[in-house]
């Protein structure tokens, strides 16, 4: 398994960012105002990820909710973590411990 999968366990959302559910997706906030928002399919995997949905598995619900293959669902996946974890919406577990 790659890289990113291994690392998928171990990320989660950064301490001060929330989230609303809306009709197009979802809102991210942290505590300093600034904002995303996320459209389908970035909302949905948002929501795997922070459910913990086991690697296999969400790319699996990923494909097929966007009806690509699994390999397009883990080059999505693999683009917007690296994308949020660039912008500080996620952070890995292991970084935060020792901060």
């Amino acid at each position: 398994m790659p890289d990113l999968c291994a690392r998928a366990f171990r990320i989660r959302p950064a301490p001060r960012v929330t989230w609303v559910v809306e009709d197009s997706g979802l809102v991210l906030f942290d505590g300093d105002e600034r904002r995303s928002a996320l459209d389908t399919p970035e909302a949905a995997l948002w929501d795997l990820l922070c459910r913990g949905v086991p690697w296999a598995r969400l790319l699996r619900i990923l494909a097929a909710a966007e009806r690509i293959s699994e390999s397009g669902a883990e080059l999505l996946a693999s683009a917007a973590i690296a994308a949020w974890s660039r912008e500080g919406w996620l952070v890995d577990d292991r970084e935060a411990e020792r901060a």
